[in-house]
This record gives C-alpha cells, structure tokens and sequence, in this order.
C-alpha cells in the first residue's frame, strides 16, 4: 500500500484489505478498523494487529459481539 497525499493505491489481495482498513481508519476511526479487521479475521500485522480474539482489545471483541448480534438477530 502506498499513501502519497490524499491518494492511496494498493496491488494485490493482502495489501487491498491493508487499504480497505487505512480508509476505515480515516473514515471511522483506528477503533472502528481493528473491529472489523477482527470480524473479518485478518490476522497479519499490518495495519493493526487485531485480526484474532487472542490478540484484539477486550473493547474490541464486544463491539465485533455487538456488530455480530445485529447482523444475524432474529428478523434480520
């Protein structure tokens, strides 16, 4: 991933996610990013290193619990 400015490219699978959770960060904050970077379970050290309930915050793994709940409560 490269970030030159207010431009940013990525080439490949692996460095498209690093991307994908760079702009999240942007958008919706670092905290929000290492949630979904857990829901997703991406587990390589960049950006961050929350990719796995071992390794994320405890705030972390409930807000994905949360997002989780949401998604597949009853009625969904």
């Amino acid at each position: 991933m490269v970030r030159q400015g207010k431009i940013i490219t990525a080439a490949g699978v692996s460095a498209g996610i690093d991307m994908a959770l760079t702009l999240a960060a942007l958008e919706a904050g670092e905290d929000m990013a290492k949630t979904i970077q857990l829901l997703i379970e991406y587990d390589p050290h960049p950006p961050f290193d929350s990719g796995s309930r071992a390794k994320a915050a405890p705030s972390t793994v409930e807000k994905a619990r949360k997002i989780l709940a949401a998604l597949f409560a009853p009625g969904k």
